[in-house]
């Protein structure tokens, strides 16, 4: 009757000693797994041409991968053709005291401001700029006021 007992004890001292070892074999995280990124920050201008001069225009700001081209048209005229790859959106409520904030790879980005429309069906102004993103960098772009 002793020894189905020692068997079993030993069985599980092994046992534990075995996920033991298992799990100081496990890899661990290091620095060096995160992948290096950058910083955006800024203000989405107020829209100083909708009506009444409301001093606060809400609206949600999109990053887009890549940079903006324009497009002939004919007849001289061009199109602005902005990159298809949303990666990151915000929405500011306060165009005076929020500001947006994103964290993003190293690359060129388009950030888009859509101001909120009065109307339910009608898409608002927009406005948009350029940004290069660089690892560790802190880039401060504000959207300008495209309204007037």
């Amino acid at each position: 009757m002793i020894a189905p007992l020692v068997a079993i004890v030993c069985g599980l001292i092994i046992a534990y000693m075995v996920e033991d070892v298992r799990m100081e074999a496990k890899p661990q995280p290091t620095g060096a797994s995160i992948a290096p990124l950058g910083y955006v920050t800024g203000h989405l201008e107020a829209c100083a041409a909708l009506p009444f001069g409301r001093p606060v225009t809400p609206g949600m700001v999109t990053v887009l991968r890549g940079t903006e081209s324009w497009k002939p048209t004919g007849h001289g005229s061009y199109q602005l053709v902005l990159p298809k790859a949303a990666v990151a959106h915000q929405y500011i409520s306060n165009n005076y005291s929020q500001t947006f904030s994103f964290t993003l790879p190293p690359g060129r980005y388009v950030l888009v401001g859509r101001y909120k429309a009065e109307a339910p069906a009608k898409v608002g102004p927009m406005t948009f700029t350029d940004v290069t993103v660089a690892i560790g960098a802190v880039i401060h772009a504000d959207l300008p006021d495209l309204c007037e």
